[in-house]
């Protein structure tokens, strides 16, 4: 992915992200729909957009160790 478009449209914590938006926006014209609610469901979007996050900084160390270990055996 050499375009840095595709690569966010390709985002799992981008799309999470327009979600948690969009669902906030409209439910700000329901005067009905329990503020705690959709505020609950912001803050669990929150937590998976931030566990997907260490999910992928987990990936990237682990292929930058392996990277340096095999830099090790190539001398």
């Amino acid at each position: 992915m050499d375009n840095p478009l595709t690569a966010l449209l390709h985002s799992r914590k981008f799309w999470l992200t327009v979600f948690g938006l969009v669902q906030t926006v409209v439910f700000q014209f329901f005067p009905s729909f329990p503020r705690e609610v959709w505020m609950a469901i912001d803050a669990l979007v929150a937590v998976l957009i931030g566990s997907i996050a260490y999910e992928d900084a987990a990936v990237a160390k682990g292929q930058f160790l392996r990277q340096v270990e095999n830099c090790g055996d190539a001398d």
